[in-house]
């Protein structure tokens, strides 16, 4: 059965994830005796399930051509919204989850995160930086002073890699969404 307030509370999800990304535990709000559970994990959408909201900000796309992490990133902007972005370790155990039981999946695919011109790791959709990070051991090492994208790895290790080699293709993981 559908909730009379659906639009009311999928508005206030969006809302709630727009201030709250950074919340790596979630964000549990009672309303109208309600609980009220807010990921940042899909798209943006509205479920119920046994009394409570899910709200989920990225829906990840895994695409099977090997690119560059520029090439990737304009082929995400084109046909999604962008490289993928991980806000929080909910979202990257998602993503590996979804990435173990993709049979095309190779165990290396570029994501969204990249050193800015601050030299500060960033995610390609945002100005600001990061707060949550994967890194494998001993990554990121910057490796011929040239590593400035990064691929997650089939353990859900990140990695620092070229950007822009032409010999350094990989696939890659876009995503919708906010």
């Amino acid at each position: 059965m559908e909730s009379p307030h659906k639009d009311i509370i999928t508005n206030l999800c969006v809302y709630v994830l727009k201030c709250m990304l950074h919340d790596q535990s979630g964000l549990y709000l009672s309303i109208c005796d309600h609980v009220y559970l807010f990921l940042s994990a899909c798209v943006t959408f509205f479920t119920e399930f046994y009394s409570h909201c899910l709200c989920f900000l990225h829906q990840y796309h895994f695409v099977n051509i090997n690119l560059t992490w520029t090439d990737a990133q304009a082929y995400c902007r084109e046909n999604y919204t962008d490289l993928a972005t991980i806000d929080n370790m909910e979202e990257m155990k998602r993503l590996a989850e979804s990435l173990a039981v993709d049979s095309a999946y190779t165990g290396e695919a570029w994501i969204g995160l990249k050193k800015g011109t601050s030299w500060r790791w960033q995610w390609s959709s945002a100005e600001g930086g990061t707060g949550y990070i994967n890194w494998n051991i001993g990554q990121p090492d910057n490796w011929n002073n040239n590593e400035h994208c990064t691929e997650v790895q089939d353990n859900g290790g990140w990695n620092d890699l070229s950007c822009s080699l032409s010999t350094q293709t990989s696939y890659f993981i876009c995503y919708t969404g906010e």
